[in-house]
């Protein structure tokens, strides 16, 4: 369909209320002096003048205003009809300019004046110095989940994920973790001093975005700080930061979450934190496996099965970790399901909410 009667169809099928808003006028240049605006909606008692069309050149008041005509009637402006009588001619707003406004409203006289004040007193904005791919909606702090571990009243607006390998919903943003997981700097101006500047690895890559989202299971390193952290889910939080110990920083675990066959009759697998690799491996979806990071090479594999130890990643129960008593599987209403010992009780949760660390103990640092 041509855009032409796109916007056609928009504008004769709009609601009374938006075609109100479509009754703008442009403003005399006196009067744009005077209240800093170039047009307003016209209304009823406003001097105007015809600035197109068969009744160009008159001046005269607005006696009616219709919004099922978008136009206003001009007195003086009429038609005789044949049986006698005249009638009102009404035209668009677009062919009128507005020389006199009726100011017996003083609401529209305050917003006028308002207008011209902010003018007058707001200094002009300055674009801000970021690449295209960095301009991203913020979220507002409120929204924010608490594992971003924000002061909820200093500010605002937050800096937002970027949709990438994890979730935005389980991620932290590389700005958020520096300076409020972290507090290794107080503004978002050292945040990014330190991000642009390349001292920021992720799974052993260095990262140059505030939106990068760090997920479950990442290894965080930073330039000059002796500190290696891995993020887990702990003290019933998503994601929490720990210090891991410098052999173990090329070491990750990864959860299956897709396996398909792809030409060749090759196995593709698929992790929770978006990476995909080609490989022979004997894995199925729920297991996890120990990857070499930053190369991808995967180094062994973590069955999901009877007697393994899990963690679970979240809820209530997020950050615990236990030994997998039974697995039952799914059926039509129900998800496939795990009944998981932690300590003294035995809780029945669904797979997708646990992750194998280990056979008999986990194999990597996670406390």
């Amino acid at each position: 369909m041509k855009p032409t009667i796109i916007r056609n169809r928009q504008f004769y099928t709009a609601t009374n209320h938006i075609r109100s808003k479509q009754l703008g006028a442009t403003l005399s240049k006196d009067l744009r002096e005077k209240y800093g605006k170039r047009n307003t909606r016209v209304v009823k008692g406003d001097t105007i003048r015809v600035m197109r069309g068969e009744f160009k050149g008159i001046d005269g008041k607005v006696t009616q205003i219709s919004t099922e005509k978008s136009g206003v009637a001009v007195e003086g402006i009429k038609r005789e009809k044949l049986k006698g009588g005249n009638v009102d001619i009404y035209i668009h707003t677009s062919n009128v300019m507005i020389t006199g406004l009726n100011l017996d409203d003083k609401w529209r006289q305050s917003r006028l004046e308002g207008q011209k004040a902010k003018v007058a007193t707001e200094p002009p904005k300055e674009t801000p110095k970021e690449s295209p791919k960095e301009v991203l909606k913020p979220k507002e702090v409120q929204m924010a989940p608490l594992f971003w571990g924000i002061t909820r009243k200093d500010s605002r607006f937050v800096v937002t994920v970027r949709p990438g390998g994890h979730p935005k919903h389980v991620a932290i943003p590389t700005a958020v973790f520096v300076r409020d997981t972290l507090k290794l700097v107080t503004t978002l101006r050292e945040a990014k001093s330190v991000i642009y500047g390349g001292k920021i690895k992720v799974d052993g890559i260095t990262r140059r975005s505030l939106h990068h989202g760090i997920g479950l299971m990442d290894v965080v390193e930073l330039v000059g700080i002796p500190d290696v952290y891995r993020l887990v889910p702990r003290d019933s939080m998503v994601l929490r930061p720990i210090k891991i110990n410098e052999s173990e920083k090329t070491k990750k675990l990864v959860k299956v979450t897709r396996k398909t066959t792809t030409r060749g009759s090759k196995t593709q697998i698929g992790f929770h934190d978006g990476r995909s690799i080609i490989s022979d491996a004997k894995v199925n979806v729920g297991d996890t496996c120990i990857m070499q990071i930053p190369e991808g090479k995967l180094l062994d594999v973590i069955k999901l099965e009877k007697g393994c130890q899990v963690i679970v990643t979240r809820g209530i129960n997020a950050g615990h970790i236990g030994k997998v008593v039974e697995i039952k599987e799914g059926t039509f209403v129900l998800p496939r399901r795990a009944l998981v010992n932690i300590g003294e009780r035995e809780i029945e949760i669904p797979v997708d909410l646990v992750m194998a660390v280990g056979k008999d103990k986990p194999v990597i640092q996670l406390e």
